[in-house]
């Protein structure tokens, strides 16, 4: 990846890039849409006491975090200072690392035999999305330095691969093995954008899934998972159910889908239908095109990203901005193939359009960051 090499004054700012900003909101507002389509079914049922239902309850909080993360996104976008944000951010990642160590205390809640969330009077959070964020931004201010010669290069590598798998091994310990997955994914990313040997590269993400795959196997609700993912129609009552469910949703959408609102799954039992298998009701109300236009517009996300970075103002601005875009396109690339049981169930959640406060907000965040290096950089104003 090329960077600028006439670094523009710190203190110039341009405009923001409005295309990134605009696939950025029309990804949030049809995340609204589609997790009020999945949701409306179950919080309009009645309670177990006759109580009236409410079938806008999920809708509405997912529309408080989506102006909370847009007043997030702007915030940094307009007010972010680069030089300021890589000072701080081996600050910013020992921070998050805190607020993952907490789950472990009381302050964690437990949900589904794992710790993964943090009570803090009336907020609950995920902490380990904000530490993805810090990861990228700390690992571009190493690897920027690195490629600069400010630090030894293969010293930089050797330490960014150390801190990201104790990092992982810490979120594994939740046990969130799909965040683990992904944390060591975001250093194998920002390796591959500091230049470092692909090939290395290659025999370090198949170690990560063979490690991944014999902890699946060493538990026996993980394995259950695993098998239930290979033989789902033998497996339709117990392990292979969730797959099997995520499947006929995609299969009944067609081409052109059902239309919006008339998917029958999210009446049923359908596990995470608004959270990790929200893109199965995408493909049966919009069908096969309606997915391809989700995925191009995750395509473009990434490729206006690179083009920031590609003419940003240092290393460290070049290497934050493809690295925060390229977690967001991987993970959406992740959530994807578990939806279509290419790989395994991971509990990845899909960039901008899941249900999650947490994941949400930290995914505008990060489009807010990238906005905020492109008033540094010297990307022409036609894009």
């Amino acid at each position: 990846m090329a960077v600028a090499t006439t670094a523009l004054d710190v203190g110039m700012a341009r405009h923001m890039d409005y295309k990134l900003l605009a696939v950025a909101l029309v990804l949030v507002m049809f995340g609204n849409v589609i997790v009020f389509s999945a949701t409306f079914p179950s919080d309009g049922r009645p309670g177990p006491n006759g109580e009236i239902g409410d079938a806008y309850a999920t809708l509405r909080k997912q529309a408080g975090f989506s102006g909370i993360g847009l007043l997030v996104l702007l915030g940094l976008a307009l007010a972010l200072r680069p030089e300021l944000l890589e000072k701080y951010s081996p600050h910013l990642l020992a921070f998050s690392v805190f607020l993952v160590c907490l789950t472990f205390t009381p302050l964690g809640a437990e949900m589904g035999n794992a710790r993964r969330w943090l009570n803090l009077g009336p907020l609950r959070f995920q902490p380990s999305e904000p530490l993805k964020l810090a990861l990228v931004v700390y690992l571009a201010r190493l690897l920027g330095r690195a490629r600069d010669g400010r630090v030894g290069f293969g010293r930089a590598v050797v330490f960014a691969l150390v801190l990201s798998g104790g990092i992982a091994v810490l979120v594994l310990k939740q046990p969130d093995l799909g965040t683990s997955v992904m944390l060591f994914g975001i250093c194998l990313v920002m390796l591959f954008l500091a230049g470092v040997n692909r090939g290395l590269l290659f025999l370090l993400g198949a170690g990560a899934v063979g490690g991944a795959t014999y902890y699946s196997w060493s538990r026996e609700y993980g394995w259950d998972r695993f098998v239930g993912w290979l033989y789902p129609t033998e497996h339709a009552t117990g392990a292979g159910y969730h797959s099997l469910k995520m499947i006929v949703a995609l299969a009944r959408g067609g081409i052109v889908g059902l239309g919006p609102g008339q998917s029958p799954d999210k009446w049923l039992n359908f596990p995470a239908r608004h959270t990790d298998s929200v893109f199965c009701i995408v493909g049966g109300e919009f069908g096969l095109v309606g997915c391809l236009v989700l995925l191009l517009f995750f395509a473009w996300l990434g490729a206006r990203g690179l083009q920031i970075a590609a003419h940003a103002p240092n290393s460290w601005a070049a290497l934050t901005a493809a690295g925060l875009v390229g977690i967001l396109v991987l993970q959406a690339a992740i959530n994807v193939a578990v939806c279509t049981t290419v790989v395994p169930c991971t509990g990845l959640t899909l960039p901008f359009i899941s249900s999650g406060g947490s994941s949400l907000v930290c995914a505008m965040a990060a489009i807010g960051i990238v906005l905020g290096i492109s008033r540094r950089s010297d990307l022409p104003d036609g894009g």
